[in-house]
Protein backbone atom coordinates (compact mmCIF):
# COMPACT_ATOMS: atom_id res chain seq x y z
CA UNK A 1 0.00 0.00 0.00
CA UNK A 2 1.46 3.57 -0.61
CA UNK A 3 2.52 5.29 2.17
CA UNK A 4 1.27 8.38 1.08
CA UNK A 5 -2.30 7.61 0.84
CA UNK A 6 -2.65 5.53 4.02
CA UNK A 7 -5.15 6.46 6.83
CA UNK A 8 -3.06 7.96 10.05
CA UNK A 9 -4.68 5.90 13.14
CA UNK A 10 -6.84 8.50 15.26
CA UNK A 11 -9.78 7.65 17.75
CA UNK A 12 -12.30 4.95 17.02
CA UNK A 13 -14.66 8.07 16.88
CA UNK A 14 -12.75 8.42 13.42
CA UNK A 15 -9.97 8.89 11.42
CA UNK A 16 -8.01 11.79 9.73
CA UNK A 17 -7.53 10.85 5.55
CA UNK A 18 -4.36 11.78 4.25
CA UNK A 19 -4.40 14.60 2.17
CA UNK A 20 -3.38 14.34 -1.63
CA UNK A 21 -1.81 18.01 -2.27
CA UNK A 22 -1.12 17.27 -5.62
CA UNK A 23 -4.69 15.98 -6.58
CA UNK A 24 -5.90 18.43 -9.23
CA UNK A 25 -9.02 19.75 -8.34
CA UNK A 26 -12.50 18.39 -10.08
CA UNK A 27 -13.26 22.00 -11.54
CA UNK A 28 -11.27 24.87 -11.05
CA UNK A 29 -14.15 26.88 -12.27
CA UNK A 30 -15.82 29.08 -14.68
CA UNK A 31 -17.40 32.02 -15.52
CA UNK A 32 -21.66 31.49 -16.08
CA UNK A 33 -24.12 33.93 -17.69
CA UNK A 34 -27.46 34.11 -16.00
CA UNK A 35 -30.45 36.53 -16.00
CA UNK A 36 -28.63 38.24 -13.13
CA UNK A 37 -25.57 38.70 -14.81
CA UNK A 38 -21.85 36.42 -14.78
CA UNK A 39 -21.78 34.19 -12.30
CA UNK A 40 -18.37 32.39 -11.20
CA UNK A 41 -19.08 28.97 -10.69
CA UNK A 42 -16.38 25.94 -8.84
CA UNK A 43 -17.56 22.85 -7.90
CA UNK A 44 -16.98 22.69 -4.00
CA UNK A 45 -16.79 18.60 -3.21
CA UNK A 46 -17.56 19.55 0.51
CA UNK A 47 -20.68 21.50 0.34
CA UNK A 48 -23.67 20.79 1.60
CA UNK A 49 -26.53 20.16 -1.14
CA UNK A 50 -29.85 21.46 -0.41
CA UNK A 51 -33.13 20.63 -1.67
CA UNK A 52 -33.29 23.77 -2.55
CA UNK A 53 -30.37 23.82 -4.87
CA UNK A 54 -32.22 23.31 -8.25
CA UNK A 55 -34.75 26.12 -7.00
CA UNK A 56 -32.18 28.37 -8.32
CA UNK A 57 -31.82 26.55 -12.50
CA UNK A 58 -35.67 26.61 -12.48
CA UNK A 59 -36.09 30.62 -11.28
CA UNK A 60 -32.88 31.02 -14.39
CA UNK A 61 -35.52 29.22 -16.80
CA UNK A 62 -38.76 31.05 -15.86
CA UNK A 63 -36.87 34.34 -16.13
CA UNK A 64 -34.74 33.81 -19.31
CA UNK A 65 -37.79 32.33 -20.89
CA UNK A 66 -39.95 35.56 -19.81
CA UNK A 67 -42.32 33.23 -17.85
CA UNK A 68 -41.50 34.60 -15.15
CA UNK A 69 -44.35 36.85 -14.17
CA UNK A 70 -46.67 34.51 -15.37
CA UNK A 71 -45.66 32.14 -13.22
CA UNK A 72 -45.92 34.09 -9.95
CA UNK A 73 -49.10 35.43 -10.80
CA UNK A 74 -50.74 31.41 -11.41
CA UNK A 75 -48.78 29.95 -8.43
CA UNK A 76 -50.13 31.37 -4.88
CA UNK A 77 -47.07 31.37 -2.13
CA UNK A 78 -48.91 29.08 0.74
CA UNK A 79 -47.43 30.00 4.03
CA UNK A 80 -48.01 27.84 7.09
CA UNK A 81 -49.54 30.67 9.05
CA UNK A 82 -52.93 30.10 10.29
CA UNK A 83 -56.08 31.43 7.44
CA UNK A 84 -56.60 34.15 9.74
CA UNK A 85 -52.96 35.07 10.27
CA UNK A 86 -52.44 35.43 6.45
CA UNK A 87 -55.59 37.03 5.86
CA UNK A 88 -54.71 39.80 8.43
CA UNK A 89 -51.49 39.77 6.81
CA UNK A 90 -52.26 41.50 3.56
CA UNK A 91 -53.59 44.64 5.67
CA UNK A 92 -50.37 44.61 7.50
CA UNK A 93 -48.56 44.50 4.13
CA UNK A 94 -50.61 46.94 2.64
CA UNK A 95 -51.12 45.40 -0.85
CA UNK A 96 -52.60 41.80 -2.29
CA UNK A 97 -49.94 39.90 -3.26
CA UNK A 98 -51.97 36.25 -3.67
CA UNK A 99 -50.36 34.85 -0.48
CA UNK A 100 -52.49 31.76 0.67
CA UNK A 101 -52.89 29.54 3.70
CA UNK A 102 -51.24 26.18 2.95
CA UNK A 103 -54.56 23.72 2.69
CA UNK A 104 -53.53 22.13 6.00
CA UNK A 105 -53.27 25.32 7.93
CA UNK A 106 -55.40 25.65 11.07
CA UNK A 107 -57.25 29.15 11.36
CA UNK A 108 -54.61 30.81 13.19
CA UNK A 109 -55.74 33.25 15.56
CA UNK A 110 -54.25 37.24 15.97
CA UNK A 111 -55.16 38.89 19.21
CA UNK A 112 -54.16 42.47 20.12
CA UNK A 113 -53.15 43.53 23.70
CA UNK A 114 -52.80 47.29 24.98
CA UNK A 115 -50.93 47.19 27.66
CA UNK A 116 -50.27 49.79 30.81
CA UNK A 117 -46.80 50.86 32.43
CA UNK A 118 -43.47 51.00 31.49
CA UNK A 119 -41.72 48.44 29.06
CA UNK A 120 -40.64 46.47 32.32
CA UNK A 121 -44.00 46.18 33.64
CA UNK A 122 -45.28 44.94 30.17
CA UNK A 123 -42.60 42.72 29.67
CA UNK A 124 -43.08 40.89 32.99
CA UNK A 125 -47.19 40.77 32.52
CA UNK A 126 -46.27 39.27 28.76
CA UNK A 127 -44.28 36.44 30.35
CA UNK A 128 -46.30 36.00 33.35
CA UNK A 129 -49.53 36.05 31.63
CA UNK A 130 -49.95 36.54 28.17
CA UNK A 131 -47.54 33.77 27.59
CA UNK A 132 -48.62 30.80 29.96
CA UNK A 133 -52.08 31.67 28.63
CA UNK A 134 -51.10 30.94 25.10
CA UNK A 135 -49.12 27.81 25.89
CA UNK A 136 -52.19 26.64 27.31
CA UNK A 137 -54.07 27.04 24.32
CA UNK A 138 -51.33 24.53 22.28
CA UNK A 139 -50.37 21.76 24.80
CA UNK A 140 -48.03 20.31 22.10
CA UNK A 141 -45.89 23.40 22.19
CA UNK A 142 -43.17 24.52 24.24
CA UNK A 143 -41.04 27.92 24.54
CA UNK A 144 -39.36 26.71 21.77
CA UNK A 145 -42.03 27.61 19.45
CA UNK A 146 -42.20 30.72 21.08
CA UNK A 147 -40.32 33.55 19.67
CA UNK A 148 -40.68 37.45 21.10
CA UNK A 149 -40.08 40.18 18.46
CA UNK A 150 -39.72 44.02 18.60
CA UNK A 151 -38.78 46.69 16.84
CA UNK A 152 -35.46 47.50 18.54
CA UNK A 153 -32.54 45.46 20.66
CA UNK A 154 -32.82 47.62 23.24
CA UNK A 155 -36.57 47.07 23.71
CA UNK A 156 -36.10 43.28 23.58
CA UNK A 157 -33.88 44.08 27.27
CA UNK A 158 -36.89 44.47 28.81
CA UNK A 159 -38.03 41.03 27.79
CA UNK A 160 -35.05 39.12 28.76
CA UNK A 161 -35.08 40.87 32.41
CA UNK A 162 -38.30 39.79 32.38
CA UNK A 163 -37.40 35.84 31.27
CA UNK A 164 -34.52 35.95 33.54
CA UNK A 165 -36.56 36.89 36.24
CA UNK A 166 -39.16 34.00 35.48
CA UNK A 167 -36.78 31.59 35.17
CA UNK A 168 -37.68 31.10 31.57
CA UNK A 169 -34.54 29.95 29.26
CA UNK A 170 -33.96 31.71 26.02
CA UNK A 171 -31.88 33.10 23.28
CA UNK A 172 -31.70 36.75 21.83
CA UNK A 173 -30.56 36.62 18.02
CA UNK A 174 -30.45 40.44 18.00
CA UNK A 175 -27.93 43.20 18.23
CA UNK A 176 -27.76 42.48 22.18
CA UNK A 177 -27.55 38.71 22.27
CA UNK A 178 -24.40 37.18 23.69
CA UNK A 179 -23.14 36.88 20.89
CA UNK A 180 -23.55 37.13 16.91
CA UNK A 181 -25.62 34.42 15.78
CA UNK A 182 -24.03 34.17 12.60
CA UNK A 183 -20.22 33.91 14.02
CA UNK A 184 -19.02 30.77 12.52
CA UNK A 185 -16.33 30.27 14.99
CA UNK A 186 -19.26 30.80 17.90
CA UNK A 187 -21.45 28.26 16.01
CA UNK A 188 -18.09 25.87 16.23
CA UNK A 189 -18.52 26.05 19.45
CA UNK A 190 -22.25 25.47 19.97
CA UNK A 191 -21.35 22.34 18.08
CA UNK A 192 -18.54 21.60 20.17
CA UNK A 193 -20.61 22.07 22.99
CA UNK A 194 -23.50 20.14 22.27
CA UNK A 195 -20.98 17.47 21.01
CA UNK A 196 -19.93 17.17 25.26
CA UNK A 197 -23.84 17.68 26.10
CA UNK A 198 -24.89 14.38 24.58
CA UNK A 199 -23.80 14.43 20.90
CA UNK A 200 -21.12 11.61 21.41
CA UNK A 201 -23.72 9.02 22.64
CA UNK A 202 -26.34 10.05 20.03
CA UNK A 203 -23.70 11.00 17.21
CA UNK A 204 -25.85 14.82 17.04
CA UNK A 205 -23.46 15.98 15.93
CA UNK A 206 -20.54 13.56 15.16
CA UNK A 207 -17.20 14.02 16.13
CA UNK A 208 -16.03 14.18 12.84
CA UNK A 209 -18.21 16.95 11.67
CA UNK A 210 -16.55 19.18 14.29
CA UNK A 211 -13.25 18.21 12.73
CA UNK A 212 -14.45 18.92 9.15
CA UNK A 213 -15.91 22.74 10.24
CA UNK A 214 -13.04 23.16 12.56
CA UNK A 215 -10.57 22.15 9.67
CA UNK A 216 -12.34 25.09 7.17
CA UNK A 217 -12.12 27.31 10.12
CA UNK A 218 -8.40 26.98 10.69
CA UNK A 219 -7.49 26.05 7.33
CA UNK A 220 -4.66 28.97 7.00
CA UNK A 221 -3.17 27.38 10.12
CA UNK A 222 -3.32 23.52 9.36
CA UNK A 223 -0.94 23.88 6.17
CA UNK A 224 0.13 20.42 6.43
CA UNK A 225 -0.83 16.35 7.84
CA UNK A 226 1.21 16.88 10.66
CA UNK A 227 -1.09 19.61 11.94
CA UNK A 228 -4.18 18.61 10.91
CA UNK A 229 -3.32 15.24 12.90
CA UNK A 230 -2.47 17.78 15.80
CA UNK A 231 -5.92 19.46 15.71
CA UNK A 232 -7.64 16.35 15.50
CA UNK A 233 -6.06 14.99 18.79
CA UNK A 234 -5.96 18.55 20.33
CA UNK A 235 -9.72 18.79 20.04
CA UNK A 236 -10.71 15.20 21.04
CA UNK A 237 -8.41 15.53 24.11
CA UNK A 238 -10.01 18.69 25.24
CA UNK A 239 -13.72 18.16 24.31
CA UNK A 240 -13.91 14.17 25.51
CA UNK A 241 -12.54 15.53 28.95
CA UNK A 242 -15.46 17.37 29.76
CA UNK A 243 -18.26 15.74 28.46
CA UNK A 244 -20.38 17.41 31.14
CA UNK A 245 -23.77 20.16 30.34
CA UNK A 246 -23.35 21.35 34.23
CA UNK A 247 -19.99 22.29 33.77
CA UNK A 248 -19.45 25.84 34.30
CA UNK A 249 -18.70 27.44 31.04
CA UNK A 250 -15.66 29.89 31.60
CA UNK A 251 -13.56 26.62 32.70
CA UNK A 252 -14.41 24.66 29.31
CA UNK A 253 -13.86 27.41 27.21
CA UNK A 254 -11.01 28.59 28.63
CA UNK A 255 -9.50 25.17 28.36
CA UNK A 256 -10.85 24.83 24.42
CA UNK A 257 -9.02 28.15 23.62
CA UNK A 258 -5.88 27.30 24.94
CA UNK A 259 -5.38 24.04 23.82
CA UNK A 260 -7.09 24.28 20.35
CA UNK A 261 -8.53 27.93 19.18
CA UNK A 262 -5.54 29.69 19.88
CA UNK A 263 -2.84 27.64 18.82
CA UNK A 264 -4.51 27.36 15.57
CA UNK A 265 -6.74 30.11 14.97
CA UNK A 266 -3.92 33.09 16.18
CA UNK A 267 -2.22 32.68 12.44
CA UNK A 268 -5.97 32.96 10.36
CA UNK A 269 -5.93 36.20 9.14
CA UNK A 270 -9.34 35.50 8.08
CA UNK A 271 -10.56 34.85 11.65
CA UNK A 272 -9.58 38.11 13.61
CA UNK A 273 -13.11 39.51 13.39
CA UNK A 274 -14.17 36.13 14.88
CA UNK A 275 -11.33 35.66 17.28
CA UNK A 276 -12.07 39.49 18.74
CA UNK A 277 -15.53 38.35 19.47
CA UNK A 278 -14.77 35.18 20.67
CA UNK A 279 -12.78 37.64 23.41
CA UNK A 280 -15.47 39.60 24.41
CA UNK A 281 -18.29 36.47 24.77
CA UNK A 282 -15.43 35.33 27.05
CA UNK A 283 -14.93 37.99 28.71
CA UNK A 284 -18.94 37.80 29.67
CA UNK A 285 -18.62 34.44 31.35
CA UNK A 286 -15.34 35.01 32.93
CA UNK A 287 -15.50 34.81 36.93
CA UNK A 288 -15.95 38.93 37.18
CA UNK A 289 -17.99 38.91 33.74
CA UNK A 290 -21.90 39.35 33.72
CA UNK A 291 -22.44 35.95 32.78
CA UNK A 292 -20.38 34.20 35.10
CA UNK A 293 -23.06 31.23 36.21
CA UNK A 294 -23.44 30.56 32.32
CA UNK A 295 -23.08 26.90 32.12
CA UNK A 296 -21.98 24.61 29.24
CA UNK A 297 -25.45 23.33 28.44
CA UNK A 298 -26.83 26.60 28.06
CA UNK A 299 -24.20 27.56 25.28
CA UNK A 300 -25.18 24.01 23.66
CA UNK A 301 -29.14 24.36 24.08
CA UNK A 302 -29.00 21.15 26.16
CA UNK A 303 -31.68 19.48 28.56
CA UNK A 304 -33.95 22.23 30.22
CA UNK A 305 -31.88 24.74 27.83
CA UNK A 306 -33.23 23.32 24.93
CA UNK A 307 -36.55 24.35 25.74
CA UNK A 308 -36.14 28.16 25.16
CA UNK A 309 -37.38 31.12 23.87
CA UNK A 310 -36.47 33.17 20.82
CA UNK A 311 -35.99 37.02 21.54
CA UNK A 312 -35.23 38.94 18.02
CA UNK A 313 -36.24 41.98 16.59
CA UNK A 314 -38.21 41.91 13.64
CA UNK A 315 -35.38 41.94 10.88
CA UNK A 316 -33.70 39.58 12.19
CA UNK A 317 -36.40 36.86 12.72
CA UNK A 318 -36.57 37.21 8.29
CA UNK A 319 -37.03 33.40 7.23
CA UNK A 320 -37.79 32.00 10.53
CA UNK A 321 -41.11 30.31 12.06
CA UNK A 322 -42.86 29.75 14.97
CA UNK A 323 -45.68 28.43 16.47
CA UNK A 324 -46.53 31.21 18.73
CA UNK A 325 -45.22 34.83 18.35
CA UNK A 326 -45.66 37.70 20.25
CA UNK A 327 -45.13 40.80 18.88
CA UNK A 328 -43.98 43.58 21.81
CA UNK A 329 -43.64 47.71 21.93
CA UNK A 330 -45.20 47.64 18.44
CA UNK A 331 -46.06 51.56 19.33
CA UNK A 332 -46.72 54.59 17.24
CA UNK A 333 -43.15 56.68 17.00
CA UNK A 334 -41.75 52.75 17.81
CA UNK A 335 -42.75 51.00 14.18
CA UNK A 336 -42.73 53.33 11.95
CA UNK A 337 -40.73 56.16 13.55
CA UNK A 338 -42.21 59.81 13.75
CA UNK A 339 -40.84 61.87 10.89
CA UNK A 340 -40.00 59.00 8.22
CA UNK A 341 -40.45 59.45 5.17
CA UNK A 342 -42.37 57.27 2.19
CA UNK A 343 -39.68 54.67 1.67
CA UNK A 344 -38.83 54.23 5.40
CA UNK A 345 -42.64 54.00 6.48
CA UNK A 346 -43.08 51.71 3.31
CA UNK A 347 -39.58 49.28 4.69
CA UNK A 348 -41.42 50.04 8.15
CA UNK A 349 -44.42 48.15 7.00
CA UNK A 350 -42.95 45.36 5.64
CA UNK A 351 -40.78 44.65 8.71
CA UNK A 352 -44.51 44.31 10.95
CA UNK A 353 -45.28 42.00 8.06
CA UNK A 354 -42.70 40.05 8.38
CA UNK A 355 -43.21 39.64 12.20
CA UNK A 356 -46.94 39.06 11.80
CA UNK A 357 -45.96 35.87 8.92
CA UNK A 358 -43.31 34.23 11.34
CA UNK A 359 -46.58 32.84 13.51
CA UNK A 360 -48.29 29.65 12.28
CA UNK A 361 -50.65 29.47 15.06
CA UNK A 362 -51.62 32.60 17.28
CA UNK A 363 -49.81 36.13 16.69
CA UNK A 364 -50.16 38.22 19.81
CA UNK A 365 -49.76 42.50 19.12
CA UNK A 366 -48.75 44.16 22.56
CA UNK A 367 -48.87 47.81 22.33
CA UNK A 368 -48.84 50.63 25.03
CA UNK A 369 -52.34 51.98 25.78
CA UNK A 370 -52.91 55.00 23.60
CA UNK A 371 -50.01 54.38 22.06
CA UNK A 372 -51.18 51.84 19.28
CA UNK A 373 -49.46 51.43 15.85
CA UNK A 374 -50.99 52.84 12.63
CA UNK A 375 -50.04 49.43 11.49
CA UNK A 376 -52.01 47.76 14.72
CA UNK A 377 -55.07 49.97 14.24
CA UNK A 378 -55.16 48.56 10.63
CA UNK A 379 -55.75 45.27 12.03
CA UNK A 380 -57.73 45.95 14.41
CA UNK A 381 -60.27 47.81 12.23
CA UNK A 382 -60.09 44.27 9.61
CA UNK A 383 -60.46 41.93 13.15
CA UNK A 384 -63.91 44.47 13.79
CA UNK A 385 -65.30 43.67 10.58
CA UNK A 386 -65.21 39.95 11.03
CA UNK A 387 -63.24 37.12 8.79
Amino acid sequence: MDDSQALIPAHPEGEVEKVDRDRDPVDRGKSVETFGGKVFVRWDPDAAVTAFAPVAYFLEFLKANGLWQQWVEDCPLNYRSGNRIVVASRVALGEDRNYEAADAATQGAVLIHPMRGTYEQQAARMVGALLPQALARHPGQGYRDVAVLYPAAWIGDFVAGAARAAGIAFVRTDGNALYPRSSRLMQWLEMCGQWCCGGWKTGRPRFARLVQEGRRLFAQALHSDERVLDFHRRLMAVLWGRRDASLNLHGWLEELQSQVVKPFGTGCVALLDEMETLASFAALVAPDGDRADMVLGELAGHGEHLDRLTLSTLHSAKGREFGLVLMFGIDVGRLPRHGVGPGQLAEARRLFYVGFTRAKAEVHLLHTAGRASPFVDEIEAHLAQGD
